[in-house]
């Protein structure tokens, strides 16, 4: 059955990708293979749906920068290419974290650690960056979007898996 179910899968994806632009196709793509790979796992419908219902939260901005800071973002496909991992310390990843949501006009869960995220920032990211966060001439990830490309990618996943369900 789930043979089928994947061989149908794929040739829906076949025909759904075969109208788009290379970029399109290659999210459709990324979405479908992440869905194969899912359905072959049990899967809690329930904690994506928790994600989800969080997804636009400061605190998912929070954890995302973090896991980016500390994992890097070669998952991402920037223009510029990978951030590898390990631009700063696990330990200074929360108070980057919390100085980069103000770029977008947020409130950190944590606002002492603004003062200390900023200097973090300056010295760590604000190279590619820039100090501004809007990514220097558009060549790196701007961080003063309401939601993060990477974060509303996963979004877009999180709604095709439960809309599968």
């Amino acid at each position: 059955m789930k043979k089928i179910f994947i061989s149908l899968l794929l040739g829906i994806l076949g025909i759904v990708i075969s109208g788009c632009n290379e970029k399109e196709k290659q999210i459709k793509t990324n979405v479908i293979e992440n869905s194969v790979k899912i359905e072959n796992k049990k899967i809690d419908k329930e904690k994506l749906k928790k994600e989800l219902a969080n997804i636009d939260t400061v605190e998912y901005l929070e954890n995302y920068i973090i896991d980016v800071i500390n994992n890097g973002s070669n998952r991402l496909d920037y223009k510029a290419g990978s951030m590898d991992a390990g631009f700063a310390s696990k330990e200074d990843a929360p108070k980057i974290a919390a100085y980069v949501v103000t770029l977008s006009g947020k409130k950190p869960s944590v606002p002492e650690y603004i003062k200390e995220g900023n200097m973090l920032y300056n010295g760590n990211c604000g190279g590619c960056h820039g100090d501004d966060g809007k990514g220097l001439g558009g060549s790196f990830p701007d961080l003063t979007k309401k939601r993060f490309s990477g974060i509303e990618k996963r979004k877009k996943e999180l709604m095709l898996l439960l809309s599968n369900r």
